[in-house]
């Protein structure tokens, strides 16, 4: 990493009863929104920041993506496959591989339409087909087929929507957790296998085992070090979060500065940095996302 002169590793004081503190307000035992938001957070799939926020064609192409394996192999390209999508576009690449795969379509016209909401009847074809559903699966009024196939299966728990009613946020969420707890066509194994996600004895997502293979840190970045120089993927399409907030990294170099450090986590496939600067940052009395420093017993120094 460029700039760290050399590493020291400091143990930090950790009570963890049972499991790990991040989770400690959510009954992981239960199926609760809480719970259920933080699966679908440390998934990487997506970020709840405004629960009643509608979602767009293109944020939910971003989500659709982030809940695949093609997540990991995300190029940067000058070609615009829709005329309204230009290469710019920051969801210009998760729409190509969202419409490549059949997940979404496009309109009339070679256009995309990526700041329209998502429909209800856009997200129940998504998800079948990230599933393994084809069209000829289903017989006579197509959309109907599809709807009675996603309510057999259970995805619309907690999701109570009409056809072409929009998806907000929370719904996304109850979406993407009942996708990863379902079995995919054809196989005895959950969808959420592509995320490394488990099913606990209740029958829901274990959010132990996505922190443990998903999230990684904790690491300690002085002052005058660079965060993003600290993490293996570049600014580009970086997603920030600061203190359990949605940030970007400039806002985090400025409470660097002000706190003279910040602990980090980053997750490479999802391409996401959560920081922390927060007061009491090493006590083991935090719960809550502050307590993220606690959970694996150990922070990497940046010495200057």
């Amino acid at each position: 990493m460029a700039g760290i002169v050399t590493l020291e590793v400091l143990t930090v004081t950790a009570v963890i009863s049972g499991f790990n503190p991040v989770i400690a307000s959510a009954n992981i035992s239960s199926s609760d929104f809480s719970m259920r938001d933080k699966v679908v957070s440390l998934a990487g799939i997506m970020e709840l920041t405004n629960n009643t926020g509608i979602v767009t064609r293109g944020e939910f192409a971003k989500m659709l993506v982030n809940a695949s394996s093609y997540r990991e192999n995300l190029s940067k390209s000058d070609s615009s496959v829709f005329k309204d999508v230009p290469a710019q576009n920051p969801n210009a690449e998760y729409i190509k591989i969202a419409a490549s795969q059949g997940w979404l379509t496009g309109y009339l016209g070679g256009v995309f339409k990526p700041e329209n909401n998502i429909t209800y009847r856009e997200s129940v074809k998504a998800v079948l087909t990230l599933l393994g559903y084809k069209d000829e699966d289903f017989t006579g009024n197509i959309t109907s087929s599809r709807i009675s196939k996603f309510q057999f299966l259970e995805l619309n728990e907690n999701l109570n929507r009409t056809t072409d009613e929009n998806l907000t946020q929370t719904d996304c969420v109850n979406l993407f957790y009942n996708l990863l707890k379902t079995k995919k066509k054809d196989s005895s194994e959950i969808y959420g296998k592509v995320l490394n996600c488990e099913i606990n004895s209740d029958g829901e997502i274990n959010p132990i085992s996505i922190l443990k293979d998903e999230r990684k840190g904790p690491l300690l970045v002085r002052k005058g070090f660079s965060v993003i120089q600290s993490v293996p993927f570049g600014s580009e399409k970086a997603n920030v979060f600061l203190n359990g907030a949605a940030s970007t990294l400039a806002a985090v170099k400025e409470s660097q500065k002000s706190n003279g450090f910040v602990v980090i986590y980053y997750n490479v496939k999802s391409k996401t940095i959560w920081a922390y600067t927060t007061d009491g940052w090493d006590k083991d009395t935090l719960t809550g996302e502050n307590a993220y420093v606690l959970i694996l017993g150990e922070v990497k120094k940046h010495l200057l």
